[in-house]
């Protein structure tokens, strides 16, 4: 979204609940010695798309928090998505990385990763994420009619259409609750 605001002006309308309060984990081999994000020096680490909030984004926000700097403090790849992180770390391929927490949950009970061969040792901040959104110059309107649309499904009475978009209640988004990813994205040479 950040991205697409930022290069042609679209316009945050609504947003999952749920994608008001995301999380990245960071994860690690079950007998690593990785306990904390300070363990993290020296480690081979994996993100996952170059774009991804959860994959990447708040990751190295995190990381620079506690002053990790990834650029001389890890040796780092790129995975390309958050299933083939949490791969790479089963696998032993990197001694940790950060993933988007509903694709690794999923992966841990759905059979695709081993849940006794891989620990989350940290949790992120809560952070704003997916968002549905407008192009550019969408009349005020129209805009209001699709946020409407999309608050007044209601579970019971919508599930068909709330189990598509993965959602059971839906809130109005703004562009100023995505200026902590932003300053990420550009810090990060995104835009």
């Amino acid at each position: 979204y950040v991205k697409a605001h930022e290069r042609y002006g679209a316009i945050a309308l609504v947003q999952r609940q749920t994608d008001r309060e995301f999380h990245a984990l960071f994860i690690t081999q079950m007998n690593s010695p990785i306990k904390s994000l300070k363990d993290l020096k020296g480690k081979s680490f994996a993100f996952g798309d170059f774009n991804s909030t959860s994959g990447h984004l708040m990751p190295y926000r995190a990381m620079q928090d506690v002053r990790i700097d990834p650029d001389k403090d890890l040796n780092y790849r790129y995975t390309g998505s958050h299933a083939a992180t949490v791969k790479a770390v089963e696998s032993g391929a990197v001694d940790a990385g950060a993933s988007d927490e509903t694709v690794y949950k999923a992966m841990t009970s759905n059979g695709q990763a081993d849940p006794t061969k891989l620990r989350i040792f940290y949790t992120t901040k809560p952070f704003v994420d997916y968002v549905w959104t407008a192009r550019a110059g969408l009349d005020g309107l129209t805009q209001k009619a699709i946020i409407k649309a999309f608050t007044d499904l209601k579970p019971g009475t919508d599930d068909k259409i709330l189990e598509i978009l993965r959602g059971t209640q839906f809130v109005p988004a703004t562009d100023a609750e995505y200026d902590s990813i932003r300053s990420t994205a550009k810090e990060l040479k995104l835009f």
